[in-house]
């Protein structure tokens, strides 16, 4: 049982039927009147909203996004063979998710954008786009390493395949320096000494997620509740510092909405390294992702 994949999945899992809403008032309605946890998302409870996006109408309950989908592939590639070159975890991608392929499910910009190149490559014209991102897709490397024990070096040099922007590397070393922090320090201590290790662009945003700021304020002026890491990073470093146990953190991450479930994949690994998942939760994922987890 590969404990680190499962705790990052069944964070995903979670909350992924409410994904991409990002109405936090209509959460809190929707969790109050019913059981939404480990179930695929629902149309009504999106219309219902005044901001959302409903990506997944093909989903099942216990099912995860593209991100937990793309984290269980690299997972399984990597155990097979821990020496991975990018070009084979773009292979391993596009086997997939290319036209054709097994996956069922929304494709985001990033993955679109590799689509694309990788036609384009097939008709023998230049790529059509760059790999310039800023999801926490990059973050799927990190998840992976850490569920087979793999260097550092391993998630640094996997993560440019979407993204050469070192704010990736530097962000992983300091996860690995809060997460080794909790053997001889208290989580605040632990998380104060590791965001000094923290890139310019965020320092100061995850300075202010150890602050008594409101939420509001806090999200509009230093993070927000996007995927994209100048966002997801400073909230998850709030939910971190705030909450104490794993179900806690799950819980306050779907309250803050947006894109809850790739958040969920990080501080699903981070939590399950000082808390454990509860008893229930993973016989909530579906069957395919169970046996997976096993055979891992």
């Amino acid at each position: 049982m590969n404990k680190v994949l499962q705790a990052s999945l069944v964070g995903n899992a979670y909350g992924f039927g409410l994904h991409w809403i990002y109405d936090p008032n209509h959460i809190k309605t929707i969790v109050s009147k019913e059981n939404v946890f480990f179930k695929a998302p629902q149309k009504h409870h999106y219309d219902e909203a005044e901001s959302a996006y409903y990506g997944y109408p093909h989903s099942k309950d216990g099912e995860v996004t593209t991100q937990g989908m793309f984290l269980v592939w690299l997972t399984q590639a990597l155990h097979s063979n821990p020496n991975l070159s990018v070009e084979e975890y773009k292979n391993v991608l596009l086997e997939h998710i290319m036209p054709g392929g097994d996956y069922v499910g929304y494709i985001e910009s990033y993955a679109k954008k590799l689509i694309v190149n990788e036609i384009a490559k097939s008709m023998e014209v230049p790529a059509v786009f760059e790999m310039i991102d800023d999801h926490l897709v990059g973050f799927v490397p990190y998840l992976a390493t850490k569920a087979l024990n793999l260097p550092l070096s391993k998630a640094k040099e996997l993560a440019t395949l979407f993204s050469n922007d070192p704010d990736y590397g530097t962000l992983f070393e300091m996860m690995d320096a809060f997460i080794q922090g909790l053997s001889t320090h208290t989580k605040e201590e632990a998380l104060s000494k590791a965001i000094k290790l923290a890139p310019p662009l965020f320092k100061n945003k995850l300075i202010q997620a150890l602050s008594n700021e409101d939420d509001a304020s806090f999200i509009e002026t230093s993070s927000g509740i996007a995927c994209v890491i100048p966002q997801s990073i400073p909230l998850i470093i709030r939910i971190i510092h705030r909450a104490s146990t794993y179900e806690e953190a799950m819980l306050m991450n779907v309250r803050y909405g947006g894109a809850m479930s790739e958040r969920a994949m990080l501080l699903g690994y981070v939590f399950s390294q000082f808390s454990d998942i509860p008893q229930e939760w993973p016989q909530k994922l579906s069957p395919k992702l169970t046996q997976i987890i096993k055979a891992l």
